[in-house]
């Protein structure tokens, strides 16, 4: 599992997108259910908020390309 300390104004699509290297519903669901709290702090998340980051294999028929749906 990775960390991240997010900056003010960091939103969980783009930090997912950062670490990941795409964004998906599958993603997003992993990173909240490993970061309990973090639905607390909204859309828009303050700076200084370490957040974990699950190990997840994408499927290798997605990871080089675009995904529009999971």
């Amino acid at each position: 599992m990775a960390a991240y300390v997010t900056r003010q104004g960091d939103v969980l699509d783009v930090v997912a997108l950062k670490h990941y290297g795409r964004v998906s519903s599958s993603i997003v669901t992993a990173i909240l259910e490993a970061n309990y709290d973090l639905s607390e702090h909204g859309p828009i998340l303050p700076g200084g908020l370490a957040i974990d980051l699950p190990d997840m294999t994408l499927p290798s028929s997605v990871q080089n390309g675009v995904s529009l749906w999971d």
